[in-house]
């Protein structure tokens, strides 16, 4: 895991790997990301620019949420916090050192810039694609882990067998997908989440044999308590994730 150096430092882990290379030292990532800033495509930049702000001494990163609470706005949260919800994924899903992850989402929002923060900090080795439709159309290799939206799952299902597990959100999966997929081998997670729960907090399997998928109920991830209020809408604890209750609309 990540270990504090002091207040605002954070160390790499030991098995950590971006794009094929090794980064145990801040200063070793830190002129990677800024040869990414200066030198990349659109997606590598974006990486870039979340990684200088991960090495910055700051303890927060600033976020833009997508309005499941209310307007859009710009939220900070705390890179502990952020590492928090990269254990509770590498417990839910086990994936823990030494998990090969495919990043192919725009590390400019939530879902892309946790794959980074999993990697760095549960030890990953990580590569990064064009966040484009069809992702693995130039992938050649298998992957322990994948994290996609309902478009991307929707153009990659003839490759899905380079993915052990895949995780998909950002929007519903529909019922037309869902049945596309029954056959696939890869473990299939619909997930649940926001920027400001740093990621999802529940996740359900969607194309599992051995029980139908209206059976196949949504579970939350550890540390986190589930209700409801007056309007029925969902209400969010998770204390190791966001210091304040979450009500969605």
């Amino acid at each position: 895991m990540i270990t504090q150096k002091n207040s605002n430092t954070y160390q790499l882990h030991k098995s950590f790997q971006l794009n094929g290379a090794s980064f145990q030292e801040r200063e070793s990532l830190e002129d990677y990301a800024n040869f990414l800033v200066d030198t990349g495509e659109v997606h590598e930049k974006e990486v870039g620019e979340f990684l200088l702000d991960w090495l910055d001494p700051s303890p927060y990163i600033n976020l833009q949420t997508s309005g499941s609470t209310g307007k859009p706005k710009q939220i900070r949260v705390l890179k502990e916090h952020m590492i928090n919800s990269a254990k509770s994924t590498g417990l839910f899903f086990k994936m823990q050192e030494d998990t090969t992850a495919l990043l192919c989402l725009s590390a400019n929002y939530i879902a892309g810039k946790m794959m980074l923060v999993r990697a760095m900090s549960l030890g990953w080795k990580l590569d990064v694609v064009q966040p484009k439709m069809n992702p693995l159309d130039t992938i050649f290799k298998q992957y322990d882990f994948c994290a996609m939206v309902p478009l991307q799952l929707d153009n990659s299902i003839n490759r899905l067998h380079l993915i052990g597990k895949l995780i998909v959100g950002g929007a519903a999966v529909s019922e037309n997908l869902i049945a596309l997929i029954q056959e696939v081998k890869t473990k299939i997670y619909e997930t649940y989440g926001m920027t400001e729960t740093v990621s999802h907090i529940a996740a359900r399997r969607i194309n599992s044999k051995k029980k139908p998928i209206s059976e196949c109920y949504f579970k939350a991830l550890p540390n986190i308590i589930l209700s409801v209020d007056d309007r029925n809408c969902l209400v969010i604890k998770a204390p190791l994730l966001n210091e304040n209750t979450v009500t969605t609309n």
